[in-house]
């Protein structure tokens, strides 16, 4: 039988990131490609789980979230975003961000509206749209620095704009976005009618002087700003899926409808274990920045005596760093492939980030390991250019 695929999924593909996740894998190799983030759980959260579990968490949910987990994000909101949400109506848990963001897109956005993305592009955020489509519109940032050209962003605005999508802190980049960023991408929000999602995952990996803003915290940006965030970073629960979206409580609203046709609810018994985390005292997520910022530096170190020029971030747990200066590889693919077999270290290519398939000359490192696999692969790195 000769099978006929939807015209959505004419583009779809395995990604470049979980590709190098199972080449790796083959070979036992450590992977800083794909951001998994192994790291311990911590025993509080892991309890409130099991916890959940004994207590009978096992049904379905109501389709906007537990009203527990409502509460505890809108609290965190109000604590640490300067956002004041209805837990009620302004907060719908979600199967992850990524769940997040594809309610949002199916509730919002119609095919051939679109929404203004900067590069580098995290890939979901490019996929989930176009599958739907909807059109990203890729905005550059100037490489290394990640600055944004304000020109070319109202530019690239359109009568089929809908939308500005920003994630704080970027993926791949490491890009924290300043007040002064933000103020500016509000008003032309506010200049030309257009909404804001906002994907802020990693906010609580920022590193030295660098502050997280949430956008809808600005004025005038509550009423046209989607927040995503997430548990699965925050606490080391990747697999668990827990995200949530707030925002004004007409669209949140809407969106639980598209939820609950989706995939019905959040997994319940995590909803309830991560209503309990979102309570730990400030010292776990203070501990965030120190626990990150030691494990970047011992990687940018290692990148730098390898031969790589890494961009330093500010933010999130990824290093994008090029290569040109001290390899000869002509190709991002190249390179990539050249330190899975030759060193056994998985990075994913600069241009999967990239709207243009041209070679970009960067590799995306993930710094979010254990110690061990993170020396390994760091003493690994440093013998590359004896290779």
């Amino acid at each position: 039988m000769a099978v006929r695929f939807a015209n959505r999924t004419a583009q779809l593909q395995q990604s470049d990131i979980r590709a190098v996740t199972a080449r790796i894998e083959a070979i036992g190799g450590v992977n800083l490609g794909q951001g998994l983030c192994p790291l311990p759980t911590d025993p509080r959260v892991r309890e409130a789980a099991m916890r959940a579990i004994a207590d009978g968490k096992n049904i379905y949910s109501p389709m906007q979230g537990l009203p527990e987990c409502r509460q505890a994000v809108a609290e965190k909101l109000a604590r640490d975003n300067d956002m004041t949400v209805d837990w009620k109506d302004e907060v719908l848990i979600t199967v992850g961000a990524s769940g997040a963001f594809a309610c949002t897109v199916d509730t919002l956005f119609d095919p051939g509206d679109e929404i203004l993305m900067f590069e580098p592009l995290y890939g979901y955020h490019i996929n989930i749209a176009q599958m739907r489509g909807v059109v990203p519109v890729a905005i550059p940032t100037t490489p290394g620095t990640w600055e944004i050209d304000f020109d070319a962003l109202e530019s690239a605005i359109t009568p089929r704009t809908r939308a500005i999508l920003i994630c704080n802190p970027v993926n791949p980049s490491g890009k924290v976005f300043s007040r002064d960023e933000l103020e500016q991408i509000a008003a032309m929000c506010m200049r030309h009618d257009i909404l804001a999602i906002t994907d802020e995952v990693y906010e609580y990996i920022v590193f030295e002087d660098a502050e997280h803003i949430s956008l809808a915290s600005l004025p005038g940006m509550a009423e046209r700003t989607i927040t995503i965030g997430a548990a699965t970073k925050t606490f080391f629960v990747t697999g668990w899926r827990i995200g949530w979206a707030a925002g004004p409580g007409e669209i949140i609203q809407k969106m639980a409808n598209v939820a609950d046709l989706n995939y019905i609810c959040a997994p319940s018994p995590n909803q309830a274990a991560i209503a309990e985390a979102l309570r730990l005292p400030q010292s776990y997520f203070d501990g965030l920045r120190t626990l990150f910022l030691d494990k970047r530096d011992r990687l940018v170190e290692a990148l730098v005596a390898s031969g790589f020029e890494p961009s330093i971030p500010r933010g999130a747990y990824y290093i994008m760093a090029d290569y040109r200066k001290h390899h000869p590889w002509k190709t991002d693919q190249e390179a990539r492939d050249a330190l899975i077999d030759g060193i056994g270290v998985g990075s994913v290519t600069g241009s999967s980030f990239f709207s243009s398939d041209a070679p970009s000359g960067l590799l995306r490192f993930c710094f979010a390991l254990e110690d061990e696999h993170l020396n390994q692969a760091c003493d690994a790195l440093r013998k590359l250019r004896h290779l």
